[in-house]
């Protein structure tokens, strides 16, 4: 039994293999790094000589990670680099470059290029496996963060589908919010957030019977109040499995109003998320601005003039007057980037 058990975990372990390719002009060096890597059960090496072979490899295969020599015939390791990055869309994909002689700018112009890291030659086995290893588990974290994306997003589009009058309502509420925290001043990493927001804020109303999602009237208050907890994301606490401390209280606090009257813990002013207070006015615009089985759309102005009645009340004030600006597709004056009040919400 204990055999039988050992042989299904290398069994399992065998089908985890990652794809690592070399690009190095020199022979000696590329059966160097080929032989160190090969070691490795799990690698699946390939090596090309030349920065137009990788760009070739690379558009018909996937990689796991790329090792990149900073001195190539047809071109210069830090341009192939960045071309990797941004021109061939594979910023996902780690790389390490490596050299004979590493200068005091030579890190900072790779962390510029796009390189996740450079190595001096020649190689110590052991530091290159460890940079690698960080790497791959770098790339792992990064893959399964966009596997949940990609479920986040799924989930979405059939809680869309089961409401005849939402459709599209979650990637419109994504880009208006998007418009507003860059007009806010946040840094990409907290606009990123706010769209992954965006697309779960709904995630409650898979909870809801058909005939109250699609009623041609408008809820009762005692509806509404039956159906809070389905619509409400819980606490951190009761959601242990889930590692987005960050996202979790922005999405729990969609609800409230400026004022304190919303829910579910009647928070007010800036208690309140600014990533919560931002979506709210980017939500409320759309549902505005779409019709319902109950009324025909706003026109924008009128929804513009109805977020300003409810400035203070229900929306921040300040966060109105800067999404208003940004509807009516004026200049207005961007606020000074604020790294922590976003993530720290």
């Amino acid at each position: 039994m204990i055999f039988a058990e050992a042989l299904n975990t290398k069994s399992f372990m065998s089908l985890i293999r990652y794809r690592i390719l070399v690009v190095d002009d020199d022979l000696t060096n590329r059966t160097l790094i080929e032989a160190i890597l090969r070691s490795q059960s799990d690698f699946d090496v390939h090596t090309v000589s030349d920065a137009a072979s990788a760009v070739e490899y690379l558009s018909e295969h996937l990689a796991d990670i790329v090792l990149i020599d900073t001195t190539l015939p047809d071109a210069d390791g830090y341009a192939l680099c960045s071309h990797i990055k941004f021109n061939l869309g594979l910023s996902h994909v780690p790389i390490l470059l490596f050299s004979n002689d590493i200068a005091s700018g030579d890190r900072s112009r790779a962390m510029e290029t796009g390189a996740e890291d450079i190595i001096a030659k020649p190689f110590q086995r052991f530091e290159l496996m460890v940079r690698l290893r960080n790497l791959l588990r770098l790339k792992s974290l990064q893959d399964q963060v966009s596997e949940v994306e990609h479920v986040m997003f799924t989930m979405s589009a059939l809680i869309e589908a089961r409401d005849n009058y939402t459709h599209g309502h979650a990637e419109r509420v994504a880009t208006l919010v998007e418009r507003l925290g860059h007009a806010a001043g946040m840094t990409d990493e907290e606009i990123q957030m706010l769209r992954r927001a965006a697309f779960l804020k709904d995630i409650g109303k898979a909870g809801i019977p058909d005939e109250m999602l699609n009623a041609n009237v408008k809820w009762t208050t005692g509806e509404r109040e039956s159906m809070t907890d389905r619509l409400v994301m819980p606490t951190p606490d009761g959601l242990t499995s889930i590692k987005t401390p960050r996202l979790l209280p922005i999405l729990r606090h969609c609800h409230e109003n400026f004022d304190g009257t919303g829910y579910p813990d009647q928070l007010a002013g800036d208690e309140i998320p600014l990533g919560s207070r931002l979506i709210s006015i980017a939500d409320s615009y759309d549902a505005m601005t779409s019709d319902r089985p109950f009324r025909q759309a706003m026109s924008r102005d009128e929804a513009l003039t109805t977020l300003r009645k409810g400035s203070g009340t229900q929306w921040d004030p300040s966060l109105v007057e800067l999404f208003i600006a940004c509807v009516s597709q004026s200049k207005p004056q961007t606020r000074s980037r604020r790294r922590s009040s976003l993530l720290a919400a």
